[in-house]
């Protein structure tokens, strides 16, 4: 089984202050796509770089775990996906593809819901998954069951999936899945 990848945007991928969640959300609201700057600069290179690293070594599959789906649709991700340089989360997205989003619940209980959902009964200690996230959104995930299990990176603020988070990544996704052959 592919590992499961549970994937942020803010602060993980997305770190210029000039290019946010807004502006995406007007081009859709306005149908305006033209705007190349946003599309260039929305998705930071090193991030960008590292996420392709993990995929390309582990080959995951995709679930988003962004508050970007409560205004943003499939189709919609898909197009950010494909205008941003990240085509292969897209070519394997979950067919549950978003992590179901509640007022007042928090990320680790979406992903827990998720899990609930998809794999009824069974423990995400079984699972090769991982939830990358940063430390302010995410912030539900430090600690939790999935944190203490090795199946959590948080990013810094403004620092997104560095060099760091990527070796860190790499490090917990080789331990499980030694652990589960």
């Amino acid at each position: 089984m592919a590992p499961l990848f549970f994937l942020d945007m803010d602060d993980v991928l997305v770190l210029d202050a000039r290019y946010t969640s807004y502006q995406v959300r007007e081009c859709f609201r306005l149908a305006d796509m033209n705007w190349p700057e946003l599309w260039e600069g929305l998705v930071d290179a090193t991030a960008r770089a590292n996420l392709k690293a993990l995929h390309e070594e582990f080959a995951p599959t995709y679930v988003i775990s962004t508050s970007w789906t409560k205004f943003l649709t499939r189709e919609q991700m898909v197009d950010v996906f494909g205008r941003t340089g990240l085509g292969f989360v897209v070519e394997n997205l979950h067919a549950e593809w978003a992590t179901p989003k509640a007022p007042g619940r928090q990320r680790v209980e979406d992903i827990y819901k998720w899990l609930q959902l998809v794999f009824p009964g069974r423990l995400p200690a079984t699972l090769p998954l991982l939830a990358l996230d940063d430390d302010e959104s995410g912030w539900s995930l430090a600690d939790c069951p999935l944190d203490k299990a090795g199946q959590v990176v948080l990013c810094e603020v403004w620092k997104g999936l560095t060099d760091e988070k990527l070796a860190e990544a790499q490090q917990q996704l080789r331990t499980q899945l030694v652990r589960l052959a």
